[in-house]
Formats: structure tokens, C-alpha cells, sequence
């Protein structure tokens, strides 16, 4: 039997008749040559552990019948991608013809491209109501209020107004620590290693208010001024009061007492003008239960 190493196949079904591991295990490596004589255990188990995709899909059913013309691929250097919460009409809180505007779970990738080629919150609107734009984004682990575009139109009036800061955004915070409220401003550190080794700030302005204290905790409202990469995260790790499942900006030597699968992070207002009928709107969510949990343990 050969054993599985790094693989990298493909191969478009000729016919819509035959199980996904079929063409698994006829998939030719890197487009040239045969598979390596791949056995029924070995290709199902590539299925299992998410690395093989029919198109853009993540393909886990190794029984399931490939539609014909479709490409089958299957790359060992994939991550398995994290489970997707459900997602439903009823997270769609509002549709019309320039705007979608929807409750996105925490888990859920906002937008392509992803590392994994997982399916995206983009993927999910756009099967359910055909063509829809993003205009900004949520961290994966954030939930909360998120706004699309349902026409170009919209779209490039919606990314002028994200620009200029004309759309307004609150979030619920739940961090470590017990922040003073008031008007935080000043220089940050944006640098994203992945993209550049040199450093970068940029200038932010947030508003922090203090909604309740829970022992060592804080649920905080904050509303940034500017729209700076992780600028809530930053800002608030940087007045030594990280978001409870902050992982990426913790302030140095910090020991986390929580631990979160998820970020304390929720996106719950917005507020702008249509960008067609130039009508003011408004969307406001309760306080997610996951930070409510948090905030409020069961007894023992």
C-alpha cells in the first residue's frame, strides 16, 4: 500500500454518474502523472480530514455523486476548516434592493479568500439571494451587524461612505480589566508580519464607554472614529484590558485568566443613510448570549 505524503490533485468529472472517492482516486498528481495507486481507505480518509474540494466546496461525503464538468482537487496542505456555525434566513435582518444587511455568527469567515477555501459568509448571501457585495468585513471569531451591497451602485457608494467614516459602528466588548471610559487617540500598531517585516502605525480614534463591571471583567460600548486593521483589539489590548479571547495583540507578559473559543467582540449598531433613497437607518442587536455568558456564569 502507498503511503499518503503531500499530495496535490486534480481532476475535472467526465461524467455525473461515479461517487466522489472514484475520482479521488483517479485524480492524476499535479496534473501529469497517476495518482499513486491510492487505496479506497486512503482516499476516503483525504475526504474525512477536509482536503478534498468539488469546486469551491468543501467536499465530506466521500459517497456523494460529482456532478459532471466539476473540478475535483485535493491538496494535503489544506487545513481542515473550522466547523460553520448554521446559518439561516433568520440571521438576514434586512434586504432591499441596495442593501443586505445581516447578523453574522462568530466562526464564520466573512469574505473570500480564505486559506482553507472554506465557505465564507459572501458564499452563503449569495446562494441564498444571488448577487451580493461586501463593502467591509468582520474578523472570523466577531459577531454581529454586517452590511452588503445588493447592486455596484450601492456598493461604490457604501465603500465611499466606509472611507470617509460616515457610517457609524458600535461593538460590545467584554475585556480583562477595568478600563477607564472616555476618548482614546493616538498612534497604533498595524504591522501585519504576513504581508510586510516593516512596522507601520496609523493614527485611530476610539470611544470607549463602560456598560457594567463583573468582578475582574468589563462589558464595555466602544465606537471607532477611524477604520484601522484589528483597531478595537489593538487599542484595547494596548490599555493592558484585552478582549477575552484575544489571542493576536495581547500586551506583553500578559497571562490570560479567559479562555474563549470565540473574541468578546460583537458588532450591535449601525447607523447611515441609504445610499439610494438617502433615507437615515439604523440596526440594533441585544447583547450576544455567548458575552452575556460570559459576563454572567452559571452558579455552582
Amino acid at each position: 500500500m502507498v503511503q499518503v505524503g503531500r499530495l496535490k490533485l486534480s481532476i475535472v468529472a467526465d461524467s455525473g454518474d461515479a461517487p466522489l472517492i472514484h475520482w479521488v482516486r483517479r485524480a492524476p498528481l499535479n496534473g501529469t502523472s497517476p495518482a499513486p495507486g491510492l487505496s479506497q481507505n486512503q482516499a476516503r480518509k483525504l475526504i474525512e480530514t477536509g482536503k478534498v474540494y468539488v469546486g469551491r466546496e468543501l467536499a465530506a461525503d466521500w459517497r456523494a455523486v460529482v456532478p459532471a464538468q466539476a473540478l475535483v482537487t485535493v491538496d494535503t496542505d489544506r487545513r481542515k476548516p473550522q466547523r460553520i456555525p448554521s446559518f439561516d434566513g433568520t440571521r438576514i435582518i434586512y434586504n432591499d434592493a441596495a442593501l443586505v444587511v445581516v447578523n453574522k455568527p462568530a466562526g464564520v469567515v466573512s469574505v473570500p479568500p480564505t486559506r482553507t477555501g472554506e465557505t465564507t459568509l459572501l458564499d452563503l448571501l449569495c446562494r441564498t439571494l444571488g448577487t451580493v457585495i461586501a463593502v467591509h468585513r468582520l474578523d472570523r471569531e466577531t459577531s454581529g451587524l454586517m452590511l452588503f451591497a445588493a447592486s455596484k451602485e450601492a456598493a461604490s457608494i457604501l465603500l465611499d461612505r466606509f472611507k470617509s467614516h460616515s457610517i457609524e459602528r458600535a461593538y460590545y466588548a467584554v475585556v480583562e480589566g477595568h478600563p477607564e471610559p472616555g476618548l482614546v487617540e493616538g498612534r497604533i500598531d498595524v504591522t501585519r508580519t504576513e504581508y510586510s517585516s516593516q512596522r507601520q502605525t496609523r493614527h485611530a480614534v476610539t470611544r470607549i464607554e463602560v456598560v457594567r463591571r463583573t468582578g475582574p471583567l468589563s462589558l464595555l460600548t466602544c465606537t471607532p472614529g477611524t477604520g484601522r486593521y484589528h483597531q478595537l483589539r489593538i487599542v484595547l489590548s494596548g490599555l493592558g484590558t484585552p478582549i477575552v479571547g484575544e489571542k493576536a495583540h495581547l500586551p506583553e507578559g500578559f497571562k490570560p485568566a479567559f479562555q474563549l473559543p470565540r473574541l468578546a467582540l460583537q458588532s450591535f449598531a449601525m447607523s447611515l443613510r441609504h445610499p439610494l433613497t438617502d433615507q437615515p437607518m439604523h440596526w440594533e442587536l441585544p447583547l450576544d448570549p455567548e458575552l452575556e455568558a460570559i459576563l454572567s456564569p452559571p452558579s455552582s
